[in-house]
């Protein structure tokens, strides 16, 4: 009876335990994503947006009026857009995105 309670008792502790590895591992690499944005035109203000929710304002990078920096959270996948809320129209941009899960970085 002790014997077959300990076995059940250890195979619901396994079962738990995938469960939980089956829920954290798709997370297992995904961290946070610096971005750098690169303009041809003069812009005030830029929006990153990851969702239709989901948006960031990019920062100036010090010293440099064209090069804007910004964050994206932890996902798996982003649907990127800009968003110029002051009304620039249309501008030439190099949106890098970096990949800092790796250990060594790349573009996602």
């Amino acid at each position: 009876m002790r014997r077959t309670t300990a076995v059940a008792a250890g195979a619901a502790v396994i079962a738990a335990i995938a469960l939980i590895a089956g829920a954290i591992s798709p997370w297992y690499e995904v961290a946070s994503r610096p971005v750098q944005l690169t303009t041809l035109a003069a812009v005030d203000a830029i929006d990153l947006c990851w969702t239709s929710d989901g948006c960031e304002r990019f920062v100036r990078k010090p010293d440099s009026p064209d090069v804007w920096l910004a964050e994206l959270p932890p996902q798996q996948r982003y649907d990127v857009r800009l968003r110029f809320p002051n009304g620039t129209r249309a501008t030439k941009a190099r949106i890098v995105i970096f990949d800092t899960s790796r250990s060594r970085s790349g573009i996602a």
